[in-house]
């Protein structure tokens, strides 16, 4: 069972805290934690500790829809225990054998300290994350395996006391049945990719520096291709003889559905990368907001806007399934060649309709899985649409119609090769007119 404690220093990013929330099987807020929760609106099953620091108690008169003591376990505020090791106990007591703390690393020294002793007192499994990524306790016995993007920084500390037969592999700086002191020697080393960290002797806190979501709750990279990684080569590919005729014919199957703004016009587009359909989007007249998980790829497109090439746009890392816009913000929405490298595209439409106006539109690209590019993947892995998901034409309709009226095209008939790029123009007159041959691309127009 997966227990969620939220601390309250520092406050964990809203992307963090909901990532963590959704996996967890019971959430305790350890005394002003709970606070950090109830303004998000998210649930919790428990408050523990002395309520010295929650704002519940002085809110709960004024009704809340809830009776706040109903959930909760209060103690003197004259004990030898923190609120957090109460929570940590009280976990463990529920049948808790994983435990992610939140809001525990990176606030007052002497918490810190407590916090991450803990996971060297206890036999569950206490992972902490703070919000610049995870922190592991490494003990005798009990080897860390985390596969990390290459590049990413890694840094070993010996907690409390040295570290005995500390082996690495995986680090730039390989350290082999050698001893680390209490010293920044083993400060910002580098992954090369998968790393293993052992020690015979000691506590070794590992601090890893990555927003990779999947890092939360376990030790593995996201799957799927990461775009971060190509982030700066990624616009070249629209420089090429096939990525110029792909571009075309695609712009022009939108644009059936996407006419040029009218006066002052907002669009957001989720997944927006460097910026490419962006710059299209703002062509058109619209003033666009760009949002993708991506900071290499935001820095990119952040660059072309500040010289001058993506007018009247603005562009923002952020998690595509919580958007942090208000209801009804956007005039349209645009998700192109995005739902298939999400783990859950409903979650995303979700939040598209929710932010854009009603009467408003969504526009959806998608890869089609019936067609030559969805079957050429099967027998030719590559590193972006292997992991992908694919859509067919009734699934993409399924997902789209609870929340508008919805019209799908196809585009893009030919074999989008670079063989055959010469060819991709005259095969999209020939296949469209015949329709005897399925389109690689889907657009689809939802009307909220």
């Amino acid at each position: 069972m997966r227990a969620l404690i939220v601390a309250n220093s520092p406050s964990p990013k809203d992307k963090l805290l909901r990532i963590a929330h959704e996996g967890a099987d019971i959430v305790i807020g350890a005394d002003g934690g709970v606070d950090i929760l109830w303004r998000k609106h998210l649930h919790f099953d428990l408050l523990i500790g002395d309520m010295d620091s929650t704002i519940l108690a002085s809110l709960e008169p004024h009704g809340l829809g809830f009776r706040w003591s109903d959930r909760a376990i209060e103690f003197p505020s004259d004990k030898d225990k923190t609120d957090t090791e109460l929570a940590v106990e009280e976990a463990i007591k529920r049948g808790a054998d994983e435990i992610l703390m939140l809001g525990a690393i990176g606030g007052r020294i002497d918490h810190t300290i407590a916090n991450i002793a803990l996971a060297a007192r206890h036999d569950v499994r206490i992972l902490y994350h703070t919000n610049t990524g995870p922190v592991r306790l490494v003990t005798p016995g009990n080897p860390l395996e985390m596969t990390l993007v290459p590049e990413t920084l890694v840094s070993l500390t010996a907690f409390a006391g040295g570290c005995g037969g500390v082996t690495t592999s995986g680090l730039k700086y390989a350290l082999n049945d050698e001893t680390l002191e209490v010293s920044g020697r083993g400060v910002e080393n580098v992954a090369l990719g998968e790393i293993v960290v052992s020690i015979e002797k000691g506590f070794l806190l590992v601090s890893v520096l990555s927003d990779d979501p999947a890092l939360i709750w376990g030790n593995e990279t996201m799957a799927g291709f990461d775009f971060s990684a190509v982030a700066e080569s990624y616009d070249g590919y629209y420089e090429s003889p096939m990525g110029l005729a792909v571009d075309s014919i695609e712009k022009d199957a939108v644009a059936k559905f996407l006419v040029d703004a009218k006066g002052y016009q907002s669009l957001i587009e989720v997944g927006s990368g460097t910026g490419h359909w962006s710059t299209w989007f703002s062509e058109k007249g619209y003033h666009v907001t760009g949002v993708d998980i991506s900071s290499a790829m935001v820095n990119v497109a952040n660059d072309k806007r500040l010289r001058g090439l993506i007018p009247n746009s603005r562009f923002v890392v952020g998690d595509i399934h919580n958007l942090d816009f208000p209801n009804n913000y956007f005039d349209v929405g645009a998700a192109i060649t995005v739902l298939e490298f999400v783990d859950d595209p409903c979650a995303v439409i979700s939040e598209l309709a929710r932010v854009v106006r009603p009467h408003g539109k969504l526009i959806i690209g998608a890869l089609h899985e019936d067609s030559f590019l969805g079957k050429h993947r099967v027998e030719n892995p590559d590193p972006i649409y292997t992991p992908a998901h694919f859509f067919r034409m009734d699934e993409l309709e399924e997902l789209l119609t609870p929340f508008g009226a919805v019209t799908i095209v196809q585009c893009l008939y030919g074999k989008p090769l670079p063989e055959f790029a010469d060819t991709l123009p005259e095969d999209e007159r020939k296949y469209s007119a015949s329709g005897d041959v399925n389109g690689n691309f889907l657009v689809a127009e939802v009307k909220l």
